[in-house]
């Protein structure tokens, strides 16, 4: 349509133009220039009238552009909180079925702050003694994945020290070889398995994962996976994990209650 419109007001000033031009020589062209533009101008103005009804249908105010901005925005909001929840739907799915499989207690709970001391990671939630969370309780994050240990316990609040803290050992197993190792955290993410039989087949990209013991019976839960080996001596060699929890992005976690 714009391109149509465009063409005919070309051919229409150049004819008009060319008119002026030719006649421009001759007595005859003054009067012929006078009649052009007299005659010339209700077709300008009509020209004006076609162009302003054609688009007066098109064109928005700037509220009305305001408006669709706004509406589109909120489009988006609400199509983000769908997926949010849909994501938060599935990973209450799986702890319930991993609850359900396992046979044990666990307790949801919201982050309220993350935080660093002393080169040790913490989350504070808002879970305590009203809903029997523990010391040493084991917390997980909403993909089954190793956070920490209840470090301290309140009222209405607790204390999460992250696995990988610098002081923290517990038992762990290598995937699928299935061997109890000890892991120690080193800080920064990473966690250090010292004595590794030298005969045991672990690569970087294996698996790891800690071991829990509630009552007589013990959880399993993913900690990390293996970043680097090397050899101590000519019987045991060491090896780096690095933690595949993220605790600084979480939002919620669970606790799995000792009693």
């Amino acid at each position: 349509m714009n391109l149509s419109k465009r063409l005919l007001s070309f051919v229409f000033g150049f004819v008009v133009v060319v008119l002026l031009l030719f006649f421009n020589t001759f007595q005859i062209g003054t009067v012929l220039k006078g009649g052009v533009l007299t005659l010339g101008r209700p077709l300008f103005a009509f020209s004006a009238l076609i162009r302003d009804y054609l688009f007066s249908k098109t064109h928005l105010s700037s509220d009305e552009v305001l408006q669709l901005i706004q509406e589109n925005e909120r489009l988006k909001s609400a199509a983000a909180q769908f997926e949010k929840l849909r994501a938060d739907n599935e990973s209450l799915r799986k702890i319930l079925q991993f609850r359900e499989d396992e046979k044990i207690q666990i307790v949801g709970g919201r982050i309220v702050s993350y935080g660093m001391s002393e080169g040790k990671e913490f989350l504070i939630i808002n879970q305590g003694k009203d809903a029997h969370v523990a010391s040493g309780d084991t917390v997980i994050d909403s993909e089954g994945l190793l956070v920490g240990t209840i470090d301290g316990v309140y009222d209405t609040s607790a204390k999460v020290s992250i696995a990988s803290n610098p002081g923290t050992t517990f038992e762990v197993e290598t995937i699928p070889h299935s061997t109890l190792l000890l892991a120690k955290g080193l800080g920064a993410r990473t966690l250090s398995i010292e004595l590794i039989p030298g005969g045991l087949a672990i690569k970087q990209g294996d698996f790891v994962s800690g071991l829990t013991v509630k009552n007589d019976r013990s959880q399993s839960f993913l900690v990390g996976q293996i970043s680097s080996i090397r050899s101590t001596n000519s019987s045991f060699k060491e090896a780096h994990i690095t933690l595949l929890s993220h605790p600084e992005l979480l939002h919620d976690i669970f606790i799995v209650i000792s009693q």
